[in-house]
């Protein structure tokens, strides 16, 4: 009977969780224009992309299966700069298998017109380089952190990952 107990919690934690203490990001703020990357990051990886907003800013969560990563920024008025950072992360570097589909999905242009448009003071001459320089530039302004999520027993266990580790196993550019 416990056993039965706890599956059922751990179950209805996944059934729960999106509908955590905090706000949704409004769908009219969401179509605003620049924040079209989550929506072509819903397209095509669907449900397993969220969005909350809370008093501790945003958060975009990509969870595939019973771990997540997750992209969080305290400034709530990046909500457009956040949905980029993690599209560039995801179709760069995250190691999910699953993404496979999402990065063959995904034109070259697209990606292309992302890391441009937040490119900033980033005028490296390779792509590979270009793409480092913008995810560092945006994590250090709008103060993003990238935490590996893993659920265990119902609960929720954060890591945060250390993104210029990260980059240092981005070698080949598409």
């Amino acid at each position: 009977m416990n056993q039965l107990i706890v599956k059922l919690v751990f179950i209805l934690s996944f059934i729960i969780l999106p509908l955590q203490v905090g706000c949704s990001i409004s769908r009219s703020e969401i179509e605003k224009e620049g924040a079209n990357s989550i929506f072509l990051m819903k397209k095509i990886l669907g449900n397993s992309i969220t969005v909350r907003e809370d008093t501790s800013g945003i958060n975009i969560e990509y969870c595939p299966d019973n771990t997540c990563e997750s992209f969080k920024s305290p400034i709530s008025k990046s909500f457009s700069i956040l949905s980029d950072f993690a599209y560039i992360y995801l179709f760069y570097i995250s190691d999910y298998y699953y993404l496979t589909h999402f990065r063959k999905k995904t034109p070259l242009e697209r990606i292309s017109q992302i890391v441009n448009r937040n490119i900033g003071s980033c005028r490296e001459k390779e792509k590979i380089e270009i793409v480092k320089c913008v995810l560092m530039s945006l994590s250090d302004k709008y103060s993003i952190k990238v935490i590996f999520v893993r659920y265990d027993e119902g609960k929720r266990n954060e890591v945060i990952i250390d993104l210029k580790e990260q980059l240092k196993k981005l070698s080949n550019l598409p």
